[in-house]
């Protein structure tokens, strides 16, 4: 951790050009200030070094919007739900719905239940769209409050006439 803070005090007194490594900036990233921070970042959107959404998970709570989202830009990400999740409340709702369609969504309701707050209503109702049922509707009932009234209405009126088939069987 020293060697850490010595390369952001060295960087601090021009001893150094050598951008600071995201994943040292996160550790580091509550002992410093957050303008100075965000100049690390900046530094390095301007270069070539591969950024890993897991380390902008620890950087999140401290940076602006922009920020992040720019960094998400240039992120790999490896389609894990539980990524996006623990970003989730530091994206813009657009930045959150791209990372969304970058995903792999199986169609199991429950890799985007706790993202249902950040999403737009639009990407929400694609996905319930996607999503197999299977009779059981009790993942609906956590995203109920977020989806379209138009969605709602598609879900009971399926769940309607999936009965209807079943009694005249």
């Amino acid at each position: 951790m020293a060697k850490k803070v010595q390369k952001v005090i060295d960087k601090r007194e021009n001893k150094t050009t050598a951008p600071i490594d995201l994943e040292d900036l996160g550790q580091i990233i509550p002992l410093i200030p957050p303008k100075e921070a965000g100049i690390y970042v900046q530094e390095h959107l301007h270069t070539q070094q591969t950024i890993h959404l897991n380390d902008l998970i620890q950087l999140a709570p401290f940076l602006d919007r922009d920020a992040i989202g720019q960094l998400v830009d240039k992120a790999s990400f490896d389609g894990d739900f539980s990524q996006i999740k623990m970003l989730a409340p530091f994206l813009s709702r657009e930045k959150l719905d791209q990372l969304v369609d970058k995903a792999s969504f199986d169609g199991d309701l429950s890799q985007v239940t706790g993202l249902a707050p950040f999403l737009s209503r639009e990407k929400l109702d694609q996905l319930v769209d996607k999503a197999s049922f299977d009779g059981d509707f009790s993942q609906i009932t956590a995203l109920a409050p977020f989806l379209s009234s138009d969605t709602l209405k598609k879900i009971m009126l399926g769940n309607c006439q999936a009965q209807s088939s079943s009694d005249t069987l």
